[in-house]
């Protein structure tokens, strides 16, 4: 054994090495870029024109696309072995395709929503109702429009063009732009213009990754390494020396493009691509997971995507014995299942008689009506709750026709509707009127259907039906009402919509520099020592801009929660993944606090809004936070109670609640007397509250001044949105 392990030492050093061959020998490897040749992708030329892909021991052939050629597609079926894709790549991954992003070459994406300066667009929230073309690979752009509240119902999609003149019809409002090339063209036009970025909504993405398959990654570890160290080495080179890659370009692979287009786009490639502040290729997995976040909030990824895998670790793998561990797991289930079967197989006859008895009492007891009638419509039976609507006990009900329920008037069609079913294998539906023993007149809703003998002859109908008549009633009432209400509502909303639009013009404009500020001190923080205090100041700073975001955005969603309209944007969330998520998050507004996760509940899936349930449980836990002590802890909880339903806690050790406060602290804008000298605007817990009744659920707060606070929130795992409760009609 010693010596079989000496062997795969010796033999992976020397994969990693690479193998000493002649240059006419090199293996052939195929880079699929996502686009025309362009600096876009200059890294790539300098690395194959100044040898570094040959010392790498590899003759790369450099292949452009189209405008109808996607990159996965080339990859997965091996016509190519490495590809440059935008953060979509993620989609494919959870798709199912096997996908390994290698590097980030762009540490921020180059797509942007542009906008005609003479359409009078100020702000985002302007482009309702509006005609937008938007790229269908522009996953960000869509992401960035949903969470300002622009659903795809909300404007006029306009069918994408690669025409740049197309895009500045006058019939277009708005069209998204990737502004290291195209811009070069809308200003030589002399065309006026401004830029909305999903940057200003905290949606922030990776460009142009390189990309390979895990099946390519497993037959040549060693030769992926070495293409994506070549790779950025050449994009060292072409960012010190873009004059002479731009030359290159124009001689070798594009010779239509000009010098001073292709240079324009190496200088607005700069700011995205931040090497003098990260090296190039830079990824980290937490931002691959906001990019996963995002992607689920527009839903287009499901909740607790494991990224394993996924994001390419430059060092050699270890030894990994899961797939050991997954193949006894697998057989020790299929036994497990085995044995279940011979037991339900054995219990099977016992059940049977079980069930006939079931189902009589089932009959007897329904709460509708159901009425048992032979082929010529004569009563044979019926239950307790027919009695109770019709009067009749089931003795004197049986060998009575079954049109002695309907009114004269109604005979014929009734007979209709119950010949229909007798003699068809459908199901049929209808309300009517009956008649009850005493002479009054009900309006019943039935279901009728055929019943069969065991060898699966018609014996005649099975009638199910109930009392609507105090249904109907009300439901009269509620349509008078309901149009009482959509003549106020349309008031209403003409009085909100300049307050709204001002609120998101404000938004737009704080929201942007703020961006600005956290991303850039999160840089920094990543060069800052540690012990500095320019590194303590770096984090004050993220955490004022971080809370001045977070105010914002409780404004926002409150706006959104209070517009008519709105709707709850239902998903599943898999609870494990979103509560650490919440946690690390929280993290941010408290180093100075100890936080922990009591998670009660594993393996929970809850329907719910992710992004409001996300905003409530950070308001809760922001709220321990600010009013706790440096040192104490703040607890995120989670567990099922003896109904199923989910409860959600928040326990800190801070200044509590005064008990005169207690029934105050729900109302937008009030905060406790104890809590003066605190920042805080008093809208988290007004959120929270709106949050929770949208959700169906419940909060309860219990505190003692002086003694902290505990938040409970009790939720159903049920699909709260209007659209999933019973049709009653």
């Amino acid at each position: 054994m010693p010596r079989i392990i000496a062997v795969a030492l010796v033999g992976h050093l020397l994969l990693l090495s690479g193998p000493v061959v002649q240059a006419e020998a090199l293996p052939l490897v195929r880079l699929q870029l996502k686009w025309q040749h362009r600096f876009q992708f200059a890294g790539y030329y300098a690395a194959k024109e100044k040898g570094y892909y040959e010392a790498a021991g590899m003759n790369v052939e450099i292949l452009e696309a189209g405008p109808a050629q996607d990159v996965i597609p080339r990859l997965l079926d091996g016509r190519a072995d490495f590809g440059v894709w935008n953060s979509s790549l993620l989609l494919d991954r959870e798709a199912g395709a096997p996908v390994v992003a290698l590097a980030a070459v762009f540490q921020h994406s180059a797509l942007a929503l542009a906008v005609r300066n003479e359409t009078g667009i100020r702000s985002i929230h302007d482009l309702a109702g509006k005609h937008i073309m938007l790229d269908p690979a522009a996953a960000e752009i869509y992401a960035y429009m949903k969470r300002e509240g622009l659903t795809q119902d909300r404007f006029n999609p306009v069918p994408p063009s690669q025409k740049l003149e197309d895009h500045f019809r006058s019939s277009v409002d708005a069209f998204t732009v990737y502004i290291t090339n195209q811009t070069y063209h809308i200003q030589r036009l002399n065309l006026n213009y401004q830029l909305f970025s999903p940057r200003s909504a905290g949606i922030d993405f990776y460009g142009d990754n390189l990309c390979t398959t895990e099946a390519y990654l497993r037959a040549h570890p060693g030769r992926v390494r070495a293409f994506r160290e070549a790779s950025l080495k050449g994009w060292e080179y072409a960012m010190a020396h873009p004059k002479e890659i731009a030359e290159l370009i124009q001689r070798r692979y594009n010779p239509a493009a000009k010098l001073d287009e292709l240079l324009f786009e190496a200088e607005a490639m700069r700011p995205l691509m931040a090497m003098d502040l990260l090296p190039v290729g830079y990824m980290h997995p937490g931002r691959w997971q906001h990019i996963a976040e995002v992607y689920t909030e527009l839903g287009l990824m499901r909740p607790g995507f494991d990224l394993e895998g996924f994001v390419f670790d430059p060092a050699p793998p270890s030894l990994d014995m899961r797939s050991f561990y997954k193949i006894i797991g697998a057989a020790g289930l299929l036994l497990l299942l085995l044995a279940c079967a011979f037991i339900y197989v054995s219990r099977n006859s016992r059940r049977q008689a079980a069930s006939l008895k079931r189902q009589l009492t089932v009959f007897d007891n329904a709460p509708v009506a159901f009425i048992v009638a032979d082929a010529q419509g004569i009563i044979l039976d019926w239950n307790r709750a027919a009695e109770d609507i019709f009067g009749w006990s089931a003795v004197e009900a049986r060998g009575k026709d079954i049109q002695v329920l309907v009114p004269e008037r109604e005979r014929d069609h009734v007979a209709l509707v119950l010949n229909t079913a007798a003699r068809q294998d459908v199901s049929t539906h209808s309300i009517n009127r009956n008649v009850t023993k005493d002479g009054r007149e009900l309006l019943c809703q039935w279901q009728n259907a055929r019943y069969f003998d065991d060898l699966g002859n018609p014996l005649g109908t099975l009638s199910i039906g109930m009392d609507v008549t105090a249904r109907h009633a009300l439901e009269a009432e509620i349509r008078d009402a309901k149009e009482v209400a959509e003549q106020l509502t349309a008031h209403l909303q003409t009085l909100l919509t300049d307050q709204r639009q001002f609120l998101s013009m404000i938004s737009h404009e704080v929201r942007v520099p703020l961006a600005i500020i956290e991303s850039n001190c999160e840089v920094l923080q990543v060069h800052a020592d540690p012990l500095a205090s320019s590194s303590a100041a770096i984090a004050r700073i993220r955490r004022g801009a971080r809370r001045l975001a977070d105010f914002f955005e409780n404004c926002l969603t409150q706006d959104r929660l209070e517009s008519l309209g709105w709707t709850l944007q239902v998903q599943p969330i898999e609870l494990d993944g979103f509560l650490r998520t919440v946690l690390d998050k929280a993290r941010l507004a408290g180093p100075e606090h100890t936080l922990e996760l009591h998670n009660r509940a594993p393996g929970v899936v809850l329907k719910a809004d992710a992004h409001l349930l996300e905003v409530l449980l950070i308001n809760l836990m922001d709220n321990g936070l600010k009013y706790s002590p440096a040192g104490t802890t703040v607890t995120l909880g989670a567990r099922l109670d003896q109904a199923g339903w989910l409860v959600l806690w928040v326990r800190d050790q801070g200044i509590g609640i005064p008990a005169g406060d207690m029934d105050l602290v729900m109302k937008k804008f009030h905060r406790g007397k104890n809590v003066a000298q605190v920042p805080g605007a008093g809208l988290g817990l007004t959120l929270v509250s709106r949050i929770v009744t949208l959700h169906n659920g419940q909060l309860h707060l219990e505190s003692r001044g002086g003694e902290g606070t505990v938040a409970t929130v009790r939720l159903p795992l049920t699909d709260p949105s209007p659209d999933s409760a019973e049709d009653l009609g």
